[in-house]
This record gives C-alpha cells, sequence and structure tokens, in this order.
C-alpha cells in the first residue's frame, strides 16, 4: 500500500481481517490461519480524529438547502434535521401511516433502527409545515401502507441492503451545487457593493452575512461546475471566518 498513509492501511487491514476471521470460522473454514500483519497502534488509534464541522451549519444555512432542494428532497432534510436518523432510516420502512401531523403534537415513526425496535420521534412544526408540502406534491395518500418517501420520479426507493448506500447522494450534490453557487453570486455582489460604498480591500469584512459562507462554497467548490457568468468587480480577497487565517478568493465565487 504504497503511497497511502498509515490510518488508510490500518482501516483498510480492519476490513481484511474481518473477512479472513469470517473464512476460518465454522462452517467455512476456508482458511486454516489468519496471516500476522505488522499493526500500527499510532494510527489504528489516533489521539485526534478529524471532526465534522456542524457548528458552522446555522439555521439560515439550514433554511438555504432546504429552499435549494428538490419537493422530494426536502423533507427528508427536514426530518434529518430534526431527528437526527440515518437516510436509510428515512428512506426504507417508513409508512404514511408512520407519520402523524398535527400541531404541537407531529411526529413520524422509524422501523430501521440498529437495535430493531420501532423509534417514535417527535417533529418540530417547521418540520411539520415540509411535510404538509410534500404530502401535496406526493399525493397518493390514501394509500397509508406505502412508503413515505418518495423518489423525484415519485416511485419508492429501493432497498439495496446497504450494499450500494441510500439512493439519494445524486439530489444531495445536486442540492450542494445549488447552494454553493448562490452563495458565490451572493458574496461576490456584496463584496461590489462594499467596494462602491469606499470599503478598501485590506479591511476585515468577515462580519458580513454571506462572507461567513462563503467557506462552505470554496471546500464544494471541486464537486461544483464552474459558472462562467460576466466578472464581477469585488474585493481581492475575504477572510472566511472573524480571526481566521484562511483566505477565500472572491473570483471562484463569480
Amino acid at each position: 500500500m504504497q503511497g497511502n498513509k498509515a490510518e488508510t492501511r490500518e482501516r483498510y487491514l480492519n476490513g481484511l481481517l474481518g473477512f479472513l476471521s469470517w473464512c476460518g470460522r465454522k462452517p467455512r473454514q476456508y482458511i486454516q490461519e489468519t496471516p500476522h500483519f505488522d499493526r500500527d497502534s499510532k494510527a489504528r488509534n489516533p489521539r485526534q480524529r478529524s471532526w465534522r464541522r456542524v457548528a458552522e451549519l446555522d439555521l439560515d444555512l439550514r433554511d438555504l438547502f432546504i429552499a435549494e432542494a428538490g419537493p422530494h428532497f426536502q423533507p427528508q432534510l427536514a426530518v434529518e434535521w430534526d431527528t437526527g436518523q440515518r437516510v436509510s432510516a428515512l428512506l426504507h420502512e417508513v409508512r404514511l401511516c408512520d407519520l402523524i401531523i398535527a400541531p404541537g403534537r407531529s411526529s413520524i415513526t422509524f422501523h430501521r433502527t440498529k437495535n430493531d425496535e420501532p423509534l417514535t420521534a417527535a417533529l418540530s412544526d417547521w418540520a411539520a409545515g415540509i411535510l404538509q408540502e410534500y404530502l401535496k406534491w406526493r399525493g397518493g395518500l390514501h394509500r397509508r401502507t406505502d412508503p413515505l418517501f418518495l423518489t423525484s420520479k415519485r416511485v419508492p426507493y429501493t432497498d439495496t441492503k446497504g450494499e450500494r448506500g441510500g439512493q439519494n447522494k445524486t439530489a444531495m450534490l445536486q442540492t450542494r451545487q445549488r447552494v454553493a453557487r448562490r452563495i458565490r453570486r451572493a458574496a461576490a455582489a456584496e463584496a461590489w457593493t462594499l467596494r462602491k460604498a469606499g470599503q478598501r480591500e485590506d479591511e476585515d469584512i468577515s462580519h458580513r452575512p454571506w462572507f461567513g459562507w462563503a467557506i462552505h462554497a470554496a471546500s464544494m467548490r471541486q464537486k461544483m461546475p464552474y459558472s462562467y457568468g460576466p466578472p464581477i468587480p469585488s474585493l481581492n480577497q475575504a477572510k472566511a471566518r472573524p480571526g481566521s487565517t484562511q483566505v477565500f478568493p472572491i473570483r471562484w465565487m463569480v
């Protein structure tokens, strides 16, 4: 595994050794003994692990994601935000009759959980409102035992038993692209407004609303088609966050 990090090697070995152990157990016994590998204990148990930037996902950015998502994907995001459930728990085995919408008492029941026990989670009025709009788009409410969440073609998601993910990755990628494109354009327009108002290029503009999200667009840029709109005069660089040393070229946002 030349060229890979030690952590990557250890992660691959975990899967390989698990498979070899399965091959050696009864009734299979395809192999007599498991080969020995020199393991890196520090790489297997690092003191620090990478963290997800969930703290930067504030309510305004959440609402922006909801606004840019398709009608079939909006309720999924809303329920995931409210309940913290996995994608597989939403897309499979949740029926129309498992959803209850009532002011202050909305709830949804999940049947595919880690302990295989049904779980009923409360929904906020915000999420319930998004689900109500989704039901109008979905239709077919008289078939109460049908799956609640449908694809963009109004057909149920295929249960692959975890072999190929949750089948909504394309919807998430397209939503991220639209959100990032909107952030880039809004930040570039705001930079132009600041320049017209006499803002100097060396001044801190990190307190401006759209620049607080600019780094999100930068992190998603590799998966986005480049926007070839006309260049907008703008400040050359903007700090991503107050106190941050990370700079973000505004020309990426055009």
